[in-house]
């Protein structure tokens, strides 16, 4: 009898582990709280990265180098943030797991997809910034933005933004997914980044690697996201420090400029960590469930603080790589100044014909008239 007790006091303790493995938290009032959490923050981001997307189109500037990586990244901000919409409204719907699951994979689509548009947008940056100083160096009037190659790079980067994240959690969707056999999962009701995509097939090994699929592509591409942009914003800084030097005197007015463009590039990475790092330690512990109960005993307070950041990148990338920038703001009047000059331009050799023609004109009238005295 003792031994009957000791094993059912056992496996309900294995069940509650496993449980609480699967859902850290249990409480539906909390979850309950996320979820409307993820639908105002969400909200936000549809409205600013809207606002980016509307304001490019109606300027007609989406074509712009300035513009066109941005464009890119609010279009996927807005995807994202509709997709955690669409997830917490369904949440206080029926609960469908085929539903939420396939709503899960492209929403994990749109994250990478994000964070490589984010270090795309650095990177264009830095190519832009870079070909400007050699052009000044070598007193050159061309930009780096208008040469065939780097068009083609760049449309090159955008394809791989968009088309990479497909390609990585495709496996996924090819993965057999047994709707009839999967045991329901009350959890996360669709909520995005409560639990990674993963197939409900029945399959009980721990050590599956489709358990973890998305969570290792979500850590793995958020760690590189973050050391790319490190990289590119450091190499920007270095190169507009060396084009400031170029004339080697430092007046206090480049003092300014440097602070300003080294400002405002930690605010590009400040702005990205506090908008992943949640979902970062999330994902993270994902892969070794252990940690869920070792270390990690406040769960809502981390979903709480995930609730309010990651859904909130389009707001916060609309403010800092938008509406917060003065290029981006009298984007439409250099593009009239650029039509202005491009009009000039056009008809500045037909004048400059007529006075090349009016000058051979008049020294051969001079010669004429020295050979006639």
């Amino acid at each position: 009898m003792s031994n009957y007790i000791g094993s059912s006091i056992a496996n309900n303790t294995s069940v509650q582990k496993s449980m609480s493995l699967i859902c850290p938290i249990q409480s539906n009032e909390k979850k309950r709280d996320i979820a409307i959490i993820y639908l105002v923050t969400s909200g936000l981001s549809i409205l600013g990265a809207s606002s980016v997307i509307i304001f490019s189109v109606l300027k007609r500037i989406v074509r712009s180098p300035e513009v066109h990586p941005l464009f890119h990244l609010a279009l996927a901000d807005l995807i994202l943030a509709s997709l955690w919409f669409a997830g917490a409204c369904r949440w206080f719907q029926k609960y469908d797991s085929f539903a939420c699951f396939y709503l899960d994979v492209v929403a994990e689509m749109a994250h990478l997809a994000s964070f490589f548009l984010t270090v795309n947008y650095g990177l264009n940056a830095y190519i832009r910034l870079r070909g400007k100083t050699k052009s000044i160096a070598n007193f050159q009037l061309p930009s780096v933005s208008s040469t065939t190659s780097y068009v083609w790079s760049t449309r090159i980067l955008y394809a791989l933004c968009w088309l990479v994240p497909v390609a990585i959690m495709l496996p996924l969707l090819l993965h057999v997914y047994d709707e009839e056999n999967s045991p329901p999962d009350n959890c996360t009701r669709c909520l995005l980044l409560f639990d990674r995509p993963k197939p409900k097939d029945g399959e009980t090994s721990s050590h599956s690697i489709w358990k973890v699929y998305g969570s290792i592509a979500l850590v793995a591409t958020l760690a590189f996201s973050i050391v790319a942009l490190m990289v590119v914003y450091f190499l920007t800084v270095r190169t507009y420090r060396k084009a400031v030097l170029h004339s080697g005197v430092l007046t206090d007015l480049q003092r300014v400029s440097i602070d300003a463009i080294r400002n405002k590039v930690f605010l590009y990475i400040l702005v990205f960590l506090l908008c992943w790092s949640p979902a970062l330690v999330v994902a993270s512990c994902d892969i070794a469930p252990s940690i869920t109960i070792t270390n990690l005993h406040h769960w809502f307070l981390v979903f709480l603080f995930q609730g309010f950041t990651a859904p909130m990148q389009g707001f916060f990338n609309c403010i800092v790589y938008g509406w917060a920038r003065k290029n981006f703001r009298e984007a439409p009047e250099q593009r009239k100044n650029l039509l202005l000059e491009s009009e000039d331009n056009f008809r500045f050799p037909r004048s400059r014909r007529t006075s090349y023609g009016s000058l051979r004109s008049m020294t051969s009238q001079k010669g004429g008239g020295e050979g006639g005295s």
